[in-house]
């Protein structure tokens, strides 16, 4: 199947496990206003007005039912502590500087920044959340899927096969 380059493609493909994005541009900023406001029927509707937008955007909470645990620190390591201490996760995503965000389904998280101090760690149970295509290959960011106990388990492994699938930077470890 041909890579799909565009916000277009990407914001269908998530709308249909509904997800809302919104388009973000190169320099990591949203290109639309109240985009943290956005449903379905908004997202779709900028998709048409910003097909070729270089990232998607989507808002972690409660409106996607998402939250990430974003692991600051490079390496395996800090990501098998924080894996530790909150538990197991259907998705993982490794951002093109090494670092890690873990997906779970969202639960009443807030947006908590650094909850122990001595862990450069994130909960992002709300705010925005960027997902980029790679510039290079092969893909500097992958996605492990590790187990489908959860709700929305599902809805995460066919959002990273779309993803795999229209070119952003993830793919799929044994």
């Amino acid at each position: 199947m041909r890579a799909a380059r565009s916000f277009a493609d990407w914001q269908a493909d998530y709308a249909a496990h509904d997800i809302a994005t919104f388009p973000v541009g190169s320099d990591k900023k949203p290109l639309v206003n109240r985009y943290n406001r956005f449903g379905l029927r908004a997202s779709s509707a900028v998709a048409r007005r910003y097909p070729d937008a270089p990232a998607i955007g989507f808002m972690a909470g409660s409106r996607n039912r998402i939250t990430i645990g974003d692991v600051d620190e490079v390496g395996e390591k800090p990501l098998q502590r924080f894996l530790d201490r909150h538990g197991d996760t259907p998705v993982i995503v490794r951002t093109a500087s090494g670092k890690h965000h873990a997906w779970y389904r969202h639960n009443g998280e807030q947006r908590i920044i650094r909850p122990v101090r001595e862990i450069n760690v994130d909960i992002l149970g709300g705010g925005l959340v960027r997902r980029t295509r790679s510039q290079k290959k092969p893909p500097v960011s992958y996605l492990r899927v590790q187990r489908y106990a959860e709700r929305n388990a599902d809805k995460l492994k066919a959002v990273a096969k779309l993803e795999r699938e229209r070119g952003l930077n993830t793919h799929t470890l044994e």
